[in-house]
Order: structure tokens, then sequence, then C-alpha cells
């Protein structure tokens, strides 16, 4: 899975061996490390932190029904929702505030897990790509389809709509605006929109996966380039890579890689786990200024 990063730089992530799951937490010198206890039997998912460091995360209980949970520092795990959770994982604001996906009596939903549980989604949908994310308001965005067409929502709105082939996974919202991967007649680009204005901030792409579309800007794009492999864009322009598969990392080349919109924060953090092709797993945290605002 993935690692996330909040804005005071805390990074977390979920391991798994063949006897446990864990959830660890790297702040400034701390490793916490969180183990299911109770109902929870096993985490499932990436995490997400909200402003107190608590994590929201998939997990399975011990009767095997799925649920999204909310780990406080302490260790203490809230039972949120049960029941056919996800796929993809949760996302949190800073007040705590949880997007999620379940599918409940056969219909694909996502949901926000705020004071209470609710639906934000309506019934006239196909599907959902990717996570909802949920930015400083309570706002959600998710990818949905229907038929041959693609849509990005925000509160279930239409903001963005086009083929389903030639639209991102994995927008992003600040303060409601939405970034999201988008195809154009001359290839690939990163665009934003706040439902009245859009703007592309990419020259053309071969293929754009998602970005980390932060306050100020872009912190990064994660691209495929010209020779199919996924690199890390931290520039409007394809040169401007700051790591990616098949370059050197710690004395070594990247095998793989993996973020989400999860893996940034408003402050310039970036967090991404790489597997080293001398067998190392890393996760590895940088910081980056934003750009294209």
């Amino acid at each position: 899975w993935v690692p996330c990063v909040d804005a005071q730089g805390r990074v977390a992530f979920t391991t798994a061996s063949p006897d446990r799951t864990a959830v660890h937490i790297l702040d400034g010198s701390a490793h916490i490390i969180h183990l299911p206890d109770g109902e929870v039997a096993q985490f499932t998912s990436h995490p997400d932190l909200d402003g107190t460091g608590a994590a929201a995360i998939y997990a399975t209980l011990h009767h095997g029904q799925g649920a999204v949970v909310r780990v406080q520092l302490d260790g203490q795990i809230e039972i949120g929702m049960t029941g056919q959770i996800g796929p993809a994982g949760p996302t949190v604001n800073a007040r705590g505030d949880i997007a999620f996906r379940a599918t409940v009596e056969g219909k694909p939903t996502c949901y926000l897990w705020s004071k209470e549980i609710r639906s934000i989604t309506s019934a006239e949908w196909d599907g959902w790509e990717g996570l909802p994310v949920v930015d400083a308001t309570g706002q959600v965005a998710i990818r949905a389809r229907k038929g041959d067409r693609g849509f990005i929502l925000r509160d279930n709105a239409v903001l963005i709509e086009t083929q389903e082939d030639a639209l991102g996974r994995f927008p992003c919202l600040v303060n409601g605006v939405v970034g999201v991967p988008i195809r154009r007649k001359d290839g690939w680009t990163y665009t934003i929109t706040d439902g009245h204005q859009s703007r592309d901030l990419l020259s053309p792409q071969t293929f754009v996966r998602g970005g980390l579309l932060v306050q100020d800007g872009l912190l990064a794009v994660y691209v495929t380039d010209p020779q199919g492999r996924l690199v890390v864009q931290t520039g409007p322009h394809p040169e401007e890579i700051l790591l990616g598969i098949g370059y050197p990392l710690f004395g070594s080349i990247v095998a793989d890689l993996a973020l989400n919109p999860v893996s940034g924060a408003d402050t310039g953090w970036l967090v991404a786990r790489v597997l080293l092709e001398d067998g190392r797993a890393l996760i590895v945290r940088t910081k980056v200024c934003p750009w294209g605002m």
C-alpha cells in the first residue's frame, strides 16, 4: 500500500506479514506501531492521517466483515461502517472527516463519516474509480462512470464529463478546486477546475496517471514516460523528474514505486513507496515547491 503524509510531515504506512498487519506512524524521532485490536483482525488498505495524527483505514473484523475504522494515537480503534467496504482506501481531512467507498445492497456508494455516516452519491451512476477525496471543508470529489462517459463529481455535482478512457482515476480536491488527469487532442495533461473555470497545468504527456494537488498548486504528477516507465515529475515539463522506475536512487535503481492522492501535504511534503533493484523496500519522504497555480 502507498504511504501518506500530513501537513506536519508525519508519515503513516501499512505493513503486512504472514501473521499480522500493522499501521506505522513516523513522527520525528518517534516510531509508533498500531496493531489490530478488539474486533479488528487486520488492516486492509493504506492509512490517511487527520490533524491529530489519528489514522483512517480499512480493516477486516474477526467475523469476516469489512470495516472503515479510525486508529487513535493511543491505539484505540473506533469502528465506523461495517460491511463490504472499499475498494481503494479512505481519505481524511485535518478535522477528521473520512471519505470512503462501500457496496450496500449490491450498489457501490460513496460515504462521508463526519459526525455521522451519510451517503454522498446518488444511484444514477454505473460505478466508481479510484478513491473519494475529502478537502478541509468536507467537500468530496470522486471519479464516476456511466456508459462510455467518465465524470468527476464534487458533492454529487458534475464538474467534468468526457469519454471514459480520457479521464484519470485519481482526482484531488483542495478548497473546492478539483485536479485530475485528462486526455486532450495532443496528449495527456493535468487540469484543474472550480466548476466555472478550468486550466491545464502540464505540457502534453504520454500518459498522466495522477497528481498531488495542494493549497498552492501541484506538488507532483506521476506519469508514464515515452519508455513506458512510471516517473514522478515535479514541474510542468517532462525533464523535471524527481524519481522514477529505472532511475538511480540510494546506490541502486528504482524497480517499482507507488503513490496516490494521500501522498502529498499542503506544506510541500511528498512520500512514496519505492522498491529498489537490490531488494530494499523504502518509504521515501521529501519536500518540494508547489507550482502551476
